[in-house]
């Protein structure tokens, strides 16, 4: 069985790495989607609606000699409240092939 882990991030410097260090040895795959939804405020985002701090930097520079990490820049999303956390959510599951989320 494989496990595979998605999650959102926007803004994440100050976790993300933690969080991957603490997760990338229990995980087959790690599918990682930064975006931002159309209603969240325009000054804390890029024009693209992506991350003002390090995150990209973090997740492209963390080790990964497994190649189990998937980054997908999604930015602005199409849907705005709850549906833009849906959009996101569906943008790692179409990296999600097989196994547990």
């Amino acid at each position: 069985m494989h496990v595979t882990i998605g999650m959102i991030a926007l803004n994440e410097e100050e976790y993300l790495e933690k969080n991957l260090q603490q997760h990338y040895d229990f995980a087959d795959k790690i599918v990682i989607v930064e975006g931002a939804d159309r209603l969240y405020p325009k000054e804390r985002v890029t024009a693209n609606g992506l991350s003002t701090d390090h995150t990209a930097e973090i997740v492209q520079s963390f080790p990964d000699p497994d190649k189990k990490i998937r980054f997908v820049q999604h930015g602005w999303t199409i849907q705005e409240g709850p549906q833009a956390k849906c959009e996101l959510r569906n943008r790692y599951l179409e990296n999600i092939t097989d196994g547990l989320l």
